[in-house]
């Protein structure tokens, strides 16, 4: 029995220590960089999905470059 509690708690150190040496790395830091700019576009987008003003502005200019389309000869 103490034989298996050594081996496991062995275990939970090498993970551990790996966790720390992943923390670390750069590689890491880039990727929460990353993280971090894809949530603020996804903040930013879902604001300006919510703010009227410009929503209407992108949908009245939406709907004018469809109806040149519509009306261009051809």
């Amino acid at each position: 029995m103490i034989d298996r509690a050594n081996v496991l708690l062995t275990e939970v150190l090498t993970a551990a220590s790996a966790g720390v040496d992943r923390l670390r790395r750069e590689e890491g830091q880039t990727f929460v960089e990353y993280a971090l700019v894809i949530l603020l576009i996804a903040v930013a987008v879902g604001a300006v999905a919510t703010w009227d003003p410009l929503q209407t502005a992108i949908t009245d200019a939406v709907d004018k470059i469809r109806q040149t389309i519509s009306d261009a000869p051809g």
